[in-house]
């Protein structure tokens, strides 16, 4: 059966391509033509993607996430579904059918890729550096620009995209959710430094290399909002693709 945003996927399709574009080039001009001032801008400089692949792959799927984000507004001037179910999903807002259109207008089928592990006897001696044929009955398990498998289904404070508690007034089980970091410094924080006798730092170190080297994900290709292309980092509020 249909759904309640059908109607809307070309014409946000089209909006979500020419958002997505103005803001990566908006981006892009901050960054390459401009000389570093702080830190922070030469950080970014350095973790903006370059490989062409990665590129149009991060593109496909902002434009996907994008075109998701304003049917949802279509839908919710209409007050057509209720968005206050943290258990709703992008699926319930468009059809089956809509959602492969998305994905093929978008880019993000066209970036699948489907590796060759036709040479067994390499593949069966060396592992390969991007992981694909290292399971040689699944070759993209554990691959490089795929996602991860879930435990847990995901919960998003849009359905899809959006994470809990970014919306402050939102109460989940009667409560707002609390900052992670102030989760975090309280329950692993202490105001002392304690020896230890076992491990070292190099402990930490190590399980920040196996972090990083896992699942460090590709840097957002817009830096700019989508509405107006103004710099995530002078905007204040949750304006995709900033929050």
């Amino acid at each position: 059966r249909g759904r309640t945003g059908d109607n809307f996927v070309e014409s946000s399709i089209r909006e979500a391509i020419h958002s997505v574009d103005s803001a990566i080039n908006s981006t892009r001009r901050k960054l390459f033509n401009k000389s570093p001032l702080s830190p922070n801008d030469l950080l970014a400089l350095f973790r903006y993607p370059r490989d062409p692949f990665t590129v149009e792959t991060a593109r496909a799927g902002e434009i996907f996430e994008r075109t998701l984000q304003l049917i949802q507004n279509h839908v919710k001037q209409g007050l057509t579904v209720d968005f206050n179910d943290i258990d709703f999903r992008y699926n319930d807002l468009v059809s089956p059918h809509y959602l492969d259109l998305i994905a093929n207008l978008s880019g993000c089928t066209a970036h699948r890729r489907f590796p060759n592990c036709s040479d067994i006897c390499y593949h069966q001696k060396y592992r390969s550096h991007d992981g694909t044929c290292n399971n040689l009955q699944h070759p993209m398990w554990g691959a490089s620009l795929t996602a991860f498998e879930r435990i847990l289904k995901p919960v998003y404070e849009n359905g899809f995209s959006l994470p809990r508690g970014t919306e402050s007034k939102r109460l989940y089980s009667g409560h707002p959710l609390p900052l992670p970091r102030l989760v975090s410094t309280t329950m692993i924080g202490s105001e002392t430094i304690t020896p230890d006798d076992r491990f070292t730092h190099i402990l930490m170190q190590w399980g920040q290399f196996l972090d990083h080297d896992l699942d460090l994900t590709v840097p957002a290709l817009s830096m700019s909002r989508f509405s107006d292309g103004q710099s995530c980092s002078s905007a204040c509020n949750n304006d995709p693709p900033c929050f």
